[in-house]
């Protein structure tokens, strides 16, 4: 998918308008803005980890710019426990719980594979995050 973008007038000179077309692809037109609004300026790496690991979304059930934020976050992040990635990277277990009870089980299980947990460090992680969302969700 391509978006053009013709609005932005340059300072200077007649009243130039900048005119341009960018290629969001993989991403879909949503993904790609908010991808863009939550990395910035490392979105070329959300790019380069989006074609790296495209073969990983399908195969764990995971849209591909979900599994782009794991990875970013395992890999620029210290982003190591399931916690750590619904918690401090995306803020979706304060702000989306419904969107961290779609992915908790994809994204677990892609980081169990990616950094080679054993099945009780798995276990250990998903019982941890199961707490987190219960504190989350019930008053004290």
């Amino acid at each position: 998918e391509y978006i053009r973008g013709k609005f932005v007038k340059q300072t200077g000179g007649r009243g130039q308008f900048g005119d341009c077309t960018i290629n969001i692809e993989p991403f879909s037109k949503e993904q790609a803005e908010k991808l863009v609004r939550k990395y910035g300026s490392n979105i070329d790496r959300m790019y380069e980890l989006a074609a790296r690991y495209s073969h990983d979304a399908a195969a764990h059930g995971l849209p591909l710019d979900v599994l782009a934020m794991i990875v970013y976050a395992m890999e620029e992040e210290m982003t190591v426990r399931p916690i750590d990635f619904f918690n401090r990277r995306t803020g979706a277990l304060l702000f989306d719980i419904a969107w961290v009870h779609q992915y908790k089980a994809p994204v677990i299980a892609f980081m169990a594979q990616h950094l080679q947990w054993s099945e009780e460090v798995t276990r250990q992680y998903r019982d941890e995050l199961e707490q987190y969302i219960h504190e989350a969700v019930v008053p004290v």
